[in-house]
């Protein structure tokens, strides 16, 4: 977990009104990192105006000014935004981690503090903080982008305007990013998740970068039932889709009941689209492993021709030779008659005895055209 030495050390700061909280933090951090602490929401405000932290880890039970608070304060600032916080407390329901996301937290970490899991999600937020910051950078300007695009449009337009768009996505990504930028058009906060497989999911935010804390809340809003309304938000599910609305106009009943209907609308109207992506998926997965078995049947008919033309071959070879050597051995025979001085009933039963052997040779010769004729019946239902 040690920094680089050619990299500039990061900066925490500890928000807790508990001293043996801020102790135990400073032994867990201190050797890696910048380690401040403040004992007060007040007292953190003056720290971060002299030295903007890098991460602030902040506790919701406090005195004067309390966690939510002071991350509201933190996030409306331009200046101080940016900055992660990832909160820390004993408060742990769903409804005060919903608090955490409303005001921007990062995470959220429960007390008794488990420190490895702390350590552990310290460090990969620091560790990744730049390239997150670009990226969110580049998504923000992209979707201001598009949102300048969507100005022009009615509320209804809107809708018919992103369910013509449905056709042309490829993927799940695709679609939940489509969805967010469709409630982005009415300048709201929200997470969507879609589901396109056993606990396979996929994300998108209004925030850019989906963050832990909202996955947590929206897992444990699974049970809330198809539409849940709660302080400043509504939560949707129907099928794949899961749809958390953050800071809907709750003093607008009419607006609020609008919004609603459409969201419900182009979620109805987004899942068979899903399910188009989830069929393409599962069709392609199976002309992959189609294609994979007729490559392999190919290369072990080719295994197949390649030894039958070498048993062919072969066969030929054995034959010729078999057949010249019979010849030649008849041959010498006859020529080597008269220098053995054998009788001419001696001779003939020699020949015979040669001749037999003749017989039996052609007898073989004719059982391996047999062979061949099954070869060639096999090299037809091959090729056939």
């Amino acid at each position: 977990m040690s920094s680089p030495k050619n990299k500039i050390q990061k900066s925490i700061l500890a928000i807790d009104d508990t001293p043996a909280n801020i102790i135990l933090l400073e032994q867990v951090f201190s050797e890696h990192y910048i380690f401040q602490s403040a004992n007060s929401g007040n007292n953190a405000l003056k720290i971060i105006d002299q030295s903007k932290p890098d991460l602030i880890l902040l506790d919701i039970m406090m005195p004067e000014m309390n966690g939510y608070e002071l991350c509201d304060i933190l996030k409306s600032d331009p200046k101080t935004v940016d900055i992660p916080i990832i909160f820390v407390s004993a408060l742990t329901s769903t409804e005060e981690q919903i608090k955490g996301f409303e005001v921007g937290a990062y995470d959220y970490i429960p007390k008794p503090i488990n420190v490895d899991t702390l350590k552990a999600k310290v460090h990969l937020v620091l560790d990744n903080i730049e390239n997150n910051l670009l990226q969110k950078k580049e998504l923000e300007s992209s979707r201001s982008t598009a949102m300048t695009a969507l100005m022009a449009l009615s509320e209804i337009g809107a809708v018919i305007d992103y369910l013509k768009s449905l056709p042309l996505l490829q993927t799940h990504n695709e679609i939940a990013e489509k969805l967010i930028s469709f409630v982005q058009y009415f300048n709201l906060t929200a997470i969507v998740r879609i589901e396109s497989g056993k606990k396979k999911f996929h994300y998108a935010s209004t925030k850019g970068m989906v963050k832990p804390l909202e996955k947590t809340i929206l897992e444990k809003m699974q049970t809330k039932g198809t539409i849940f309304d709660f302080e400043k938000g509504i939560f949707l599910k129907k099928d794949f889709i899961s749809l958390l609305v953050i800071k809907m106009p709750t003093d607008n009943i009419d607006l609020y009941e609008r919004l609603k209907d459409y969201f419900l609308s182009v979620i109805e109207g987004t899942i068979p689209f899903i399910k188009l992506v989830n069929s393409k998926q599962k069709n392609k997965i199976i002309m992959e492993k189609e294609q994979l078995k007729n490559n392999e049947s190919k290369g072990l008919i080719h295994t197949i021709e390649s030894v039958l033309e070498f048993i062919e071959k072969e066969q030929n070879r054995i034959q010729l030779e078999n057949m010249n050597n019979m010849s030649e051995l008849i041959q010498n025979m006859e020529d080597s008659f008269v220098s053995l001085g054998l009788s001419e009933n001696q001779e003939q039963s020699l020949i015979n005895l040669v001749l037999q052997t003749e017989e039996k040779s052609q007898r073989l010769f004719d059982k391996n055209i047999e062979l061949e004729q099954k070869i060639t019946i096999l090299r037809t239902l091959i090729n056939f």
